[in-house]
């Protein structure tokens, strides 16, 4: 796909605005459900074996730095602040 300096700047509006959104709209479901570090531990892609819980929550990055959830409209909202987990062998589900 190519896409133009201005295509590409629209598209980005539309994702940070459409992703804004499910966090006003607290959609934790659908906003993890776009989430690359899920996506990626559900393909196998990286971090083998780790398993992390649902955010449900606002994502922490990037924020404005003043009074309550305010994120920067140049960067798209995402998580952070993740715990990661492995159980050891022998003590799987």
């Amino acid at each position: 796909i190519c896409m133009s300096t201005e295509d590409k700047e629209k598209y980005h509006k539309e994702h940070v605005r459409r992703t804004i959104e499910m966090v006003e709209e607290k959609k934790w479901d659908e906003l993890y459900s776009c989430d690359e570090l899920c996506k990626a531990l559900a393909d196998k892609e990286c971090l083998i074996g780790f398993k992390t819980p649902p955010c449900n929550f606002n994502p922490t990055f990037k924020m404005e730095r003043t009074d309550g959830y305010v994120h920067k409209n140049q960067r798209t909202p995402s998580y952070t602040d993740r715990i990661l987990w492995k159980t050891a062998k022998g003590f799987e589900d």
